[in-house]
């Protein structure tokens, strides 16, 4: 009996155990809908700009297993191309992970082109690789997964591609850009 009682209790202890952290992580959900998770997900930095700039955008939101009470948030454009995903924790008021596969539109790009421009310009690092940006093309890009500006100064085989990100918030700001990284795309 005392053999049984060994072997069992742990197994018991351990069920139990399990029981509790199920029963908080599904306590978790309760009072939260699919569209309080879109919400939060949505008004991230990640992807609160880009879905302003897509009009008619789509979302669905699924606990699927709540062991760690995380809703998954995927997003569609009104065409139904998927523009990102985003794990997150309500109870926690937390983004854990998250993808946004969509870039900048053009008009945003336009729109910041100036700015990045004149950032460049000033700046004495790209300056002194690039020597001038008068009538250079240059190449602007948001990068979503990164939180970043990008731009390809485009010299022929001696191009670089920058990359910057606003001091302040919000992370596509425009204001007080510091240097990122600089590439070489042609070595």
């Amino acid at each position: 009996m005392r053999k049984v009682l060994v072997r069992v209790l742990p197994a018991l202890l351990l069920l139990g155990v399990l029981l509790h952290v199920s029963f908080r992580a599904v306590q978790a959900q309760e009072g939260y809908t699919p569209q309080d998770a879109i919400n939060f997900a949505a008004a991230h930095p990640a992807f609160a700009s880009g879905l302003e700039a897509r009009p008619g955008w789509t979302a669905t939101a699924y606990t699927g297993n709540a062991t760690f009470g995380i809703w998954h948030v995927e997003f569609w454009d009104a065409e139904g191309e998927a523009l990102g995903w985003a794990d997150l924790s309500l109870e926690h008021n937390l983004v854990y992970s998250w993808a946004a596969d969509y870039g900048t539109t053009e008009q945003q790009n336009a729109e910041a082109e100036d700015a990045i421009r004149t950032f460049l310009s000033s700046n004495a690092e790209v300056m002194d690789l690039v020597g001038s940006l008068d009538g250079v093309n240059l190449y602007v890009e948001y990068a979503y997964w990164d939180q970043r500006w990008a731009a390809y100064i485009d010299l022929g085989p001696n191009s670089v591609y920058v990359t910057m990100r606003s001091a302040s918030n919000p992370p596509m700001g425009l204001e007080d850009l510091e240097l990122g990284y600089i590439y070489f795309p042609n070595i």
